[in-house]
């Protein structure tokens, strides 16, 4: 073999093993985030756009990495697609290493929307706590009773 193209051969295999490694790190920390949301018991949806591509007669096609019910649990998801009638939609470890490397980066901002979302929902839930318990509390004193 020449010495060039033997190179290029011992480029490949060192750059395809650190690839490979890179992404059974990835694959770790997903599985990670996934069961700490679990644990914790996070129930809110959220995603974030990776990136947009105009595709022609006015249509874009899109990438995302969310949080949402995946076969009756919360998974991390990658959507990708046109709109709703022509996305695909899979878990974050079912998708191929292009598509991993491209949404991973994401995940730090995906983390943060899903805090805000939790905040938006804690809130919420603060507020019908005190409206349901202001509601009881009218229904008890009518009457003089108590």
């Amino acid at each position: 073999m020449s010495d060039p193209l033997k190179q290029s051969v011992e480029k490949i295999k060192s750059a395809t093993a650190t690839v490979n490694r890179v992404v059974d790190q990835l694959l770790t920390v997903v599985k990670s985030v996934e069961d700490f949301l679990c644990e914790n018991g996070v129930g809110v949806e959220a995603h974030v756009t990776v990136c947009e591509e105009e595709v022609g007669h006015g249509q874009t096609e899109y990438t995302s990495i969310g949080y949402s019910r995946w076969e009756g649990r919360f998974r991390v998801i990658v959507s990708c697609g046109i709109g709703p009638e022509d996305d695909t939609t899979k878990p974050w470890g079912s998708w191929d290493r292009k598509m991993k490397l491209l949404t991973a980066p994401k995940l730090p901002d995906l983390l943060e929307k899903i805090a805000v979302e939790i905040e938006k929902e804690t809130e919420a839930a603060l507020e019908a706590a005190s409206r349901v318990s202001a509601a009881l509390g009218a229904l008890t004193m009518k009457g003089g009773k108590k």
